[in-house]
């Protein structure tokens, strides 16, 4: 994905840049499975997202899909997934 970079290493990006967007007390306690929400479990709310998909974008050097961003910003695992299918290392 970010050139140069190891794939554990980008996905550890990637959760940092949603932490930073959440906006829960305890951060030590989420646990990124699929079915993360951000908005239920994290509790974002659309500021948050956006801002977390412009991160994302600047950090990973791609732009979204903003047409199919509903299905894509949900939880963590199709966020993960759209970004791994998007975002080619040149």
């Amino acid at each position: 994905l970010i050139k140069g970079v190891n794939k554990m290493f980008e996905e550890k990006i990637l959760k940092n840049i949603i932490l930073k967007n959440a906006k829960i007390i305890d951060i030590n306690k989420v646990v990124f499975d699929k079915n993360l929400s951000f908005e239920s479990d994290l509790g974002m709310d659309s500021i948050g997202l956006v801002e977390m998909i412009v991160e994302i974008e600047k950090k990973f050097e791609f732009e979204f899909d903003y047409d199919n961003l509903s299905n894509v910003i949900n939880t963590y695992g199709a966020l993960k997934k759209y970004v791994e299918e998007n975002c080619k290392e040149d």
